[in-house]
Order: C-alpha cells, then structure tokens, then sequence
C-alpha cells in the first residue's frame, strides 16, 4: 500500500479485518502483547499457604534426619555418607523397567504416525517421558552394576572414561540426581525447538498456514467499499494501481473479543469472531477434521453454510471454525460439537459450534463463521 491509502485505514474502533494475496512479502516482525496482572490475595490463601511451607519443611527435616540417623558419629563428622558402594541392590529390576518404558515409548510413535494423522504433543510428550525414564533406569542399573564390581586387578584396563564412570558409581543416588535434572533439561529445550514452527516454508502454497496470502492486515474502522473493484479503490482509497496489479483481498467483519492464542495469558472466554464468504476461501488452509456427521466435498468452508441443515441445528447456534491448537490449550480443552456462549447486539443469546479443525494458520486466536450469520447477528459491523 502507498503511503497515502495507510491514512484512509487508521483510526479508533477495530472492526475489519483482511487478508491480501499478490502483495509483497514484509520484512519479518515480532508480535508483541501484554495482559494485566492484579494482586489478589485472601486470608484463606495465606492461611493454607504457610501451613503448607510448614509441612513440606516438617517433612523435609524429618526426611533428612531420617537417613542421617543410620550413620556413626565418625561418618557425620567426616561427611561422608551412609551409602554402600558394594551395594546388594541388583540392577536386572531397573533393566527390565528401563526396556517396558522404551517399548511403550516406540508403540506410542508408532500408533501415531499409524494413524496418519500429525503427531500430537500428547503422543510426543508421553513418548519423549517414556524415553526419558527409560535411559535414568538404563543409567541406573549401569551404575550399580559398576558399584558392585571389582576394580582390583584391572588397572591396566582402566581409561580415563572408565574411572569417571566408576567415580559416579562411587555416590549412585548423587550420581542420578544430577543426570536427571540434566536429562530433564535437554528434554523441555529440544521439546520446545522441536514445536517451533518456521513460517516460511511453503509459505506461498494456499493449503499451508499463511493460505497463500502474503499480507495481513487489520484496519482500525470498517472497510465500506470493496477493494476487489479498481474503480472504488481509485475513488475512495487512493491507491497505486500499478502497485495493486495482480493483488486481490479477501475481507472479513470482525466482532472484537479475547485473543485467543498464546500471546494472552488469560484463558478466551469469548474469542474474536471473524466473518467471511466460504467462496473467496475454497483451497486456502486446511481444514484437519470436520465434525461427525458432515462431508467437506470440494470446498470444506462450505460447512459454514451447510452444517446447519445437515445437523439441523437450531437458528440460535452458529457454525464456526477454529485452529486445531487454540481450541487445545486456548479455549480449555475444546472439542468438534462443543459451543461457546456470546450475545448478539440485539441482547439475544446465541452458542457458537465447533463443526471443524483448522491446522496451525496465521487465523490463531479467532472463530471463522459465515458471512451471513455474521451480518444477521451483528449488522452494523463492517457492512460492505
């Protein structure tokens, strides 16, 4: 956009939103947010708060002393401790452990990339914890069975290596603290970078995230006139002709509410509604699963319009679709058939459905319905 049609589309009140195809690609950016965070504290809260720091420390003190008991008075003011380095204990219980938890680690992957389906970060996580505790039961039992062997006579066999790892036999439970808290470590920072997603890759293909659409933007009052229509562009919005060849829009009404993704640190309850023609968006995103009971066909947006009829649903329930990720973790745990509560600004009461899935899309944090039930519950937003 020039700089002069940037004037026509800042003010005050949000209530548009577009997404526009064919324009240049804009240098990389940060999104930024903040929520209000308030104090709040009772009398009951401070009260199981400090009965709870007293008995964890209680227990922790007794713990302590509890195994401090056993040791000689020599043995506490040596510091050393009561731990047996020959120990009884036999490493064939943390072996048999360690190898159920891989197995179980290996069905989960594999159950999941069975299904076709993309792997869930509960299918990841369950794996990746099964792994986790297999590889401290391996470590475990390669430990005791150093602690109970015998070094003597095999000095010439001994590496560098080989005494370090006989050294951490030497206090075992020491030992695995520290390589469980570092496994435990490794394991949140590659979890995170395995869940970064990079936005370029096949950022141009219209079923990716970005829908084929190169810009998103959100104007600050209503776009009354279609900039689809070279001649009202020119009229109303001023804008380079030359720069606007090959870019079409594709518009949205917007009736504000909660963010609904991970830049609000409250839970949604009422998620900005956006409002658009299943048409204008036949191929663009992916659409993951459709509610029981309804068939994408040619054009999976068409539900919008269709599902009411095929669920009979009542006129007092809207269809809507929402990124897959968002009514996860955004909305609580949020299911296809579920609905959420709004108010029309007539003061009528209406539920909006979940009747399909969106993959991860730069649409995050809102609730897509169709255009006509946008207009019959809020008319005065952002009429074309």
């Amino acid at each position: 956009m020039s700089p002069r049609a940037k004037r026509h589309i800042t003010a005050d009140d949000l209530d548009r939103f577009k997404l526009i195809r064919g324009a240049p690609i804009p240098p990389d950016g940060a999104p930024v947010a903040s929520a209000a965070l308030t104090y709040h504290s009772s009398g009951t809260a401070w009260a199981i708060g400090l009965l709870s720091a007293f008995l964890i420390a209680v227990g922790t003190i007794w713990w302590v002393l509890r195994k401090l008991n056993k040791q000689t008075a020599r043995e506490l003011l040596a510091g050393e401790s009561a731990e047996d380095t020959h120990t009884t204990k036999s490493a064939k219980r943390a072996t048999i452990v360690a190898s159920l938890l891989a197995v179980g680690a290996v069905a989960v992957v594999v159950g999941a990339v069975a299904s076709g389906n993309e792997l869930k970060p509960s299918s990841f996580y369950g794996a990746g914890a099964m792994l986790l505790l297999a590889g401290l039961a391996f470590a475990s039992a390669r430990l005791t069975r150093l602690a109970k062997s015998d070094a003597l006579g095999q000095a010439d066999r001994l590496s560098l290596s080989g005494l370090g790892q006989r050294n951490s036999a030497r206090r075992r439970r020491r030992s695995m603290a520290t390589i469980g808290m570092l496994a435990c470590g490794s394991f949140m920072i590659a979890s995170i970078g395995v869940f970064q997603k990079d936005a370029t890759i096949d950022a141009n293909e219209a079923t990716s995230g970005t829908g084929g659409f190169a810009l998103m933007g959100e104007a600050a009052i209503a776009v009354v006139y279609d900039m689809n229509d070279a001649g009202q562009r020119a009229d109303h919005y001023s804008l380079d002709e030359e720069l606007m060849a090959g870019v079409g829009f594709v518009p949205f009404r917007l009736r504000d509410g909660d963010h609904a993704n991970c830049l609000n640190l409250n839970r949604a309850q009422q998620p900005r509604l956006l409002g658009g023609k299943p048409e204008q968006l036949k191929g663009r995103f992916t659409i993951t699963a459709p509610l029981d009971g309804l068939e994408p066909g040619d054009n999976p947006w068409a539900l919008l319009e269709t599902a009411r009829a095929t669920l009979n649903l009542g006129d007092e329930i809207v269809p809507a679709v929402a990124d897959q990720s968002v009514m996860m973790w955004a909305l609580g745990m949020k299911m296809l058939g579920d609905t959420i509560d709004y108010t029309d600004e007539h003061g009528n009461a209406f539920k909006v459905m979940f009747v399909g899935q969106l993959a991860d899309s730069i649409l995050q944090g809102n609730l897509l319905i169709a255009e006509s039930d946008f207009i019959k519950r809020f008319p005065s937003l952002g009429s074309l």
